[in-house]
């Protein structure tokens, strides 16, 4: 009997194997991805998963189903073709006493962190991802809300590290129903961007939890935002370490006062695209994203360091953020060479460099840099009001064309490995030349408080296409 209830045992275990199923007392967490097009016009329909009766999108069915039909209205149909990512992670909590003495006894490295910090809710909460067991070899099945057909979509086997990604077709269709042009464009404009939800399909029997998340879909064509999160929108101190892991371990996360507010004006006034990009580490993704929603951020993609405590990974935790951070960017820079990048950062530690090298190699993408001065030593910088404009025009900030950006472009090899700077040895006003050296002065900016900001929307506009008159004058927020 024992021989047999064995064998039933492992005979278990190997058809969850092979079925890749998640268990009962395992989480799937979802991360927010880019979704990416393919466009085509044409007077026909996609299967549909709703009614397309009204303006606005609705997801379209099974790849590659199309079927044409006559509209009595003449209406014309954009039918679009996403490139969906899918990336998650399977883990198992994990409550091991042992594990959880070890993470506290390299906290305590660095902090000095009491009995009473033990019990601390923060502390628990902030350690708790860091200490899962990592789920490998599992298969996970989504669906798209809305789905009438409801296609069930199989991505990889997760990774060592519980990490799983995969990329789905998916058509979406929009009705433009006898709106003149402008006045679809001006609809569209004023419309937040578009989210495709979904969530795992879950096959345990009784299993009634729902995980999902969200793929943003964004056009070829528009305004990104590619901002950093630590002292840019989140206040961690991370030019000193012992603050940085109290901000992270033990306290609440703290807003940078106002740069909420700035998101979300410039995502009303330009309906534009949000990327956090930064080196804090996927564990804490779910405390970032229920900070950023709290502090009503806008939507955001995010793009962090994958780490595992396990191995040695664990030491890219304190890695020069340059390689990192760089490699990331440009693949989304890449990803969409038709959009038009505003990136935000701080002077904590490599933003400047990045964003820099990365405007000298992609010059007609990246139309601005704004940069938080964390060091409280920075000279006066020249505004960006119609008062202050460079002397290169006497209307706007010239725009980013190639005929004045190409002499900017240099291979950025000894930029992008972060060995040609040393800030023991310069002030930041000279750190700030040199990592923006050749990069347009009406191009980036310095600021210390989020009431500073300006941008030269009519510059960003005509990079655009958009050539209306009003509002052309550099806008503060």
């Amino acid at each position: 009997m024992v021989a047999l209830g064995s064998l039933s045992t492992v005979f278990l275990m190997l058809s969850d194997y092979i079925r890749g199923s998640i268990r009962k007392d395992e989480r799937i967490v979802f991360f927010p991805t880019i979704a990416t097009q393919e466009l085509s016009m044409q007077p026909s329909r996609v299967g549909i998963l709703g009614d397309s009766s009204v303006n606005g999108g609705v997801y379209g069915g099974v790849p590659n189903m199309t079927t044409t039909t006559t509209n009595n209205n003449n209406n014309t149909t954009t039918t679009t073709v996403w490139q969906v990512p899918i990336h998650g992670w399977v883990f198992q909590p994990n409550r091991h006493e042992k594990r959880r003495k070890l993470f506290l006894t390299l906290l305590r490295r660095y902090l000095n962190i009491s009995n009473a910090n033990y019990q601390n809710d923060v502390l628990k909460r902030r350690m708790a991802p860091f200490l899962v067991d990592n789920s490998r070899n599992k298969l996970v099945r989504v669906r798209f809300d809305g789905d009438n057909n409801d296609e069930i979509h199989t991505l990889p086997r997760s990774s060592k590290n519980g990490h799983f990604y995969g990329v789905v077709r998916v058509n979406t269709t929009t009705t433009n129903n006898n709106t003149t042009d402008d006045e679809h464009q001006a609809a569209a404009a004023s419309s937040p961007p578009t989210l495709l939800k979904f969530q795992a399909v879950l096959h345990k029997k009784g299993d009634t939890r729902i995980f999902g998340s969200q793929a943003h879909l964004v056009p070829s064509q528009g305004i990104s935002i590619i901002s950093d999160i630590d002292d840019t929108v989140k206040i961690t101190n991370v030019t000193s370490r012992k603050s940085m892991l109290r901000n992270t371990f033990l306290e609440e996360f703290q807003p940078v006062p106002g740069m909420a507010q700035v998101f979300r004006d410039w995502q009303q006034r330009m309906s534009c695209q949000f990327h956090f990009v930064s080196s804090s580490p996927w564990q804490l993704y779910e405390d970032l994203d229920a900070f950023c929603q709290k502090q009503d951020f806008p939507d955001a993609t995010f793009h962090l360091k994958s780490i595992r405590v396990k191995d040695r990974t664990l030491f890219q935790l304190f890695a020069n953020p340059m390689a990192t951070k760089t490699k990331v960017i440009t693949n989304i820079l890449e990803q969409f060479p038709e959009r038009t990048f505003i990136c935000v950062g701080d002077s904590g530690e490599k933003d400047p460099e990045v964003y820099g090298a990365l405007a000298r190699q992609y010059p007609n993408q990246i139309a601005y840099i704004l940069i938080r001065d964390i060091i409280g030593t920075r000279k006066q910088q020249p505004t960006m009001t119609t008062t202050t404009r460079s002397s290169t025009s006497s209307t706007d900030v010239p725009s980013m064309s190639s005929s004045t950006a190409t002499s900017s472009i240099d291979d950025g090899d000894d930029e992008l490995d972060g060995n040609n700077d040393d800030p023991d040895e310069e002030s930041e006003e000279d750190r700030m030349e040199r990592a923006f050296a050749r990069v347009p002065r009406d191009k980036w900016a310095v600021f210390t408080d989020a009431s500073e900001i300006e941008l030269p929307y009519a510059s960003l506009r005509k990079l655009e296409g958009d050539h209306d008159d009003d509002d052309d004058d550099d806008v503060r927020v």
